[in-house]
């Protein structure tokens, strides 16, 4: 068929969260070959999309316009890690545990997320700042989940075989998209955030003539990693014990934060990374610079982009397990303890964080930015 995807909104929540439920963790547990035929069926809903995109990938000579992009960025054969030069220190030891062991890498992923929910907005708004001159429409998607980083541990074609902590080839954890009416416009932005955040980790550049768009089907997008330098100390983050009005508000909302998770255990490891890493006292004086990723997109692969969304969830599951853990970890973090407070002590905290940022920006360059974005539109497109 020629579409086969799920259009309406509401369906998808509605599939998502039956994919995500006990009831078809069973279903599938009792019908091995379920999900080999959910997964034949959107791998073939993907495959249509993607001749639609590569005739527009043709007609547009979308290679000549925009193949140069990236090219001034040194190549990375792991990838990039958030562990790299420049960017996150080594975390001490934690329990007797160290990098190359298990328990190591699962509190990883917990501090790639409160870090991320921490440096979010912060770097929206940079990224929006940047943009302001340019014609791109802004998507601020949620920070990338604790369970999409555990199911890439166990994928062969993702980060199992990858150095330890694998979970560093995270470089995406934070993220947002602009997207552009044509290529002219999209290389103008892909220059503007040069210019704001300087020379970019990774470049992955999908409209080079050499990538192969099998492997995406179809979809092609400009993946900037950038470097994302706050000026900021995990002290000043995360709180400590000193007797400051900056660090009790920031220890008071990452309290609370701990407290209201989705499970007991889930907390306690909050409070364990809050104790032996961002309060440590080898880390408190650290200033923090982590990779945040901007998608540059063309109109008409957002447009692919929103059909295949569900399909893509289900294609790039290795089995019935994964998906159903996919699934069912987005819906879980949206059933953690008091809702109230953890939802008005997170935002208490970015928006305290940003600020922060903000500051620290317009001391360093000695100057008062224009944070008018007259040009630059920011869209809600999930």
């Amino acid at each position: 068929e020629d579409r086969i995807y799920v259009e309406c909104s509401t369906a998808k929540d509605l599939l998502l969260a039956y994919l995500g439920s006990v009831a078809a963790a069973r279903f599938f547990a009792r019908d091995e070959m379920a999900f080999k035929k959910l997964h034949a069926l959107s791998v073939r809903g993907l495959r249509t999309i993607q001749e639609r995109l590569e005739s527009v990938y043709s007609s547009e000579r979308l290679a000549e316009a925009l193949d140069s992009l990236g090219e001034e960025v040194p190549y990375h054969p792991n990838g990039g890690r958030q562990d790299s030069e420049g960017l996150l220190p080594t975390f001490p030891e934690i329990y007797g545990y160290g990098p190359q062991d298990s328990f190591y890498e699962d509190d990883y992923i917990d501090a790639l997320q409160m870090l991320s929910s921490a440096l979010d907005e912060a770097f929206f708004k940079k990224v929006e700042l940047a943009l302001s001159g340019t014609d791109g429409k802004l998507r601020h998607p949620p920070i990338k989940s604790r369970t999409r980083m555990r199911n890439k541990l166990g994928d062969p074609d993702d980060h199992l075989g990858k150095a330890k902590p694998r979970p560093a080839h995270n470089i995406d954890t934070i993220r947002c998209s602009a997207t552009f009416a044509d290529a002219r416009s999209l290389t103008k932005g892909y220059h503007a955030l040069v210019q704001a955040f300087g020379v970019p980790v990774r470049v992955k550049n999908n409209f080079r003539a050499d990538f192969n768009p099998a492997t995406s089907y179809g979809y092609r997008s400009v993946m900037m990693n950038l470097r994302f330098d706050t000026g900021v100390t995990f002290d000043e983050v995360f709180g400590s014990s000193q007797e400051t009005e900056m660090a009790q508000s920031a220890k008071s909302d990452w309290d609370t934060i701990a407290d209201n998770q989705v499970s007991r255990e889930a907390g306690n490891a909050m409070k364990r990374i809050l104790r032996e890493w961002f309060r440590h006292e080898s880390m408190r004086s650290v200033p923090i610079a982590m990779a945040a990723e901007v998608q540059l997109i063309l109109a008409p692969y957002l447009k692919a982009r929103k059909e295949s969304h569900l399909l893509y969830k289900v294609a790039r599951c290795s089995g019935a397990d994964a998906l159903v853990s996919d699934a069912a970890g987005r819906a879980l973090e949206n059933k953690c303890g008091d809702q109230k407070a953890l939802k008005a002590a997170t935002q208490r905290m970015q928006v305290r964080v940003a600020a922060l940022i903000e500051q620290r920006t317009h001391h360093a360059h000695g100057v008062a930015e224009d944070c008018s974005l007259a040009s630059c539109t920011t869209i809600d497109l999930e």
